[in-house]
């Protein structure tokens, strides 16, 4: 091998090293910062299943809509949410393009559901006349959160596996 083919691969060795090498400290970094995100939102998205099943807001919605088929009376209906339950994800919502694809479109929609969950349950200005409009609301709820469980339940294993 002459002098200036030895010259060339040295350089292109010291170039490849030199890449690498600024690189590297940018992929550990986001490897943490994809790992960190993953485990907040999985711990943020646990705390509100748990706490949605804990609170038993299922058998309350089954319950309430037997007791309006019962009663045919559309009742009149509370629901009191005062924290917010978000603080992770609005706090980190630029960063979930860092996460795997498919959990990221999970985290949005799971986030999307509770979000519309949250809203129908505190919407001050439904007043239903007959027992049929409440009926139909509480079942699209009942529907939601059953969803929301199921999604996650679902993102939050696939989360922690990043």
């Amino acid at each position: 091998m002459d002098q200036m083919t030895s010259v060339i691969i040295g350089g292109l060795i010291g170039f490849a090293g030199g890449i690498i090498a600024g690189l590297l400290p940018v992929f550990l970094q986001n490897r943490r910062e994809r790992r960190g995100l993953a485990c907040s939102l999985a711990g943020e998205i646990s705390a509100i299943v748990e706490s949605l099943e804990k609170r038993q807001y299922e058998q309350s919605l089954e319950q309430l809509i037997q007791k309006i088929n019962t009663t045919n009376d559309p009742g009149h209906y509370t629901v009191r949410l005062e924290q917010n339950y978000f603080v992770v994800y609005e706090a980190n919502a630029a960063k979930i393009g860092l996460l795997p694809q498919h959990a990221a479109q999970e985290v949005a929609r799971f986030y999307t559901f509770a979000k519309s969950l949250f809203e129908d349950a505190t919407d001050k200005n439904f007043d239903p006349k007959k027992p049929e409009d409440a009926i139909r609301r509480l079942n699209e709820m009942l529907f939601f959160l059953r969803l929301l469980i199921q999604i996650g339940k679902s993102v939050e294993i696939e989360l922690k596996a990043v």
